[in-house]
């Protein structure tokens, strides 16, 4: 499994709320790919300017053919006007999962 996580630190949280506004299409459509286990977008509830984006992966093929995506690349071409103070993706494996709280 692989689990991505992305931050984005907008100029302001109004920047933030377009980001948030135009993910809603690719949220959809990323969640009916192939192998993705989880897709999400979060505002930071302190730094309103702050959005963060949590993703599970089945495998590598999985994420790989999500990044070659139609709607990925409709966003990133969106994001690219978006003025942000910086962008950081991560990538991690995982070898498997347990509950925390059980």
């Amino acid at each position: 499994m692989l689990i991505v996580v992305i931050e984005a630190v907008a100029s302001s949280g109004a920047e933030a709320e377009r980001i948030l506004t135009e993910a809603r299409a690719l949220i959809g459509a990323t969640r009916a790919e192939e192998g993705c286990l989880s897709y999400a977008f979060s505002q930071d509830c302190i730094d309103a300017g702050t959005v963060r984006v949590s993703e599970r992966w089945r495998d590598e093929p999985a994420m790989a053919a999500h990044m070659k995506s139609a709607h990925l690349a409709q966003f990133m071409t969106f994001l690219s006007g978006v003025s942000l103070k910086s962008l950081t993706a991560k990538v991690y494996d995982a070898s498997g999962e347990r509950d925390l709280f059980g």
